[in-house]
């Protein structure tokens, strides 16, 4: 759904027909996040498929209420296994970043450099109106860790023991001049019950 806050009318445009111009779009996918660009010209839109199933990211013009379809990123997934699935998107600079639940640590998050003649750029200070869950600071893109430990155990009796987006802490990657994805640890209370205590004293930070 788009809407003019200052009229009060709105558009909803149902998935199917939101991507139907796009080639291999075989079923309707679900909307994993949307994120407005600086200037309201552009919408960033995150899609996964039926059953967590992977599917790219997209950009649309936007016209009053009308979306037209301008660019598709897709990520190229390191798994050889599963494939990761979008939980959030953000425009930040000229590059689209998505992120994604995935047991890859270089597969959580992906950026794409939107198309130059389309002149589309985010601005991270409207964090607060999104779903994103992702920030860009200093250099650096920063999401929480999560992951499933279930589908890590699935996966070594396969033979594969990866660690990564199931660790617990953030994931932060470079936004610019390339480098590993890393995850930040963060410090955990324990549950003995002096840290109970102090977390209820608010100590723990």
């Amino acid at each position: 759904m788009i809407a003019e806050l200052e009229t009060g009318t709105f558009r909803c445009t149902a998935a199917s027909d939101l991507l139907a111009t796009i080639p291999n779009q075989r079923n309707a996918p679900s909307i994993a996040g949307v994120y407005f660009s600086a200037d309201d010209r552009y919408l960033a839109v995150a899609t996964r498929g039926s059953g967590q199933s992977y599917r790219p990211s997209h950009l649309f013009a936007v016209e009053a209420l009308e979306l037209a379809h301008r660019s598709v990123m897709v990520h190229r997934s390191e798994d050889t296994i599963g494939r990761p699935f979008a939980t959030g998107v953000q425009l930040a600079g000229s590059s689209m970043i998505t992120r994604h639940n995935a047991a890859f640590l270089a597969d959580c998050i992906s950026m794409h450099e939107t198309p130059p003649r389309l002149e589309c750029r985010g601005d991270d200070s409207r964090q607060h109106l999104t779903h994103s869950r992702m920030i860009v600071r200093c250099g650096r893109v920063l999401t929480g860790g999560g992951g499933s430990p279930a589908l890590v155990e699935w996966r070594a009796d396969l033979g594969r023991r990866e660690s990564g987006k199931v660790a617990v802490g953030l994931v932060s990657a470079p936004f610019v001049g390339g480098g590993a994805v890393e995850v930040v640890p963060v410090r955990a209370c324990a549950p003995g019950d002096g840290d109970r205590g102090a977390a209820r004293a608010g100590r723990i930070s």
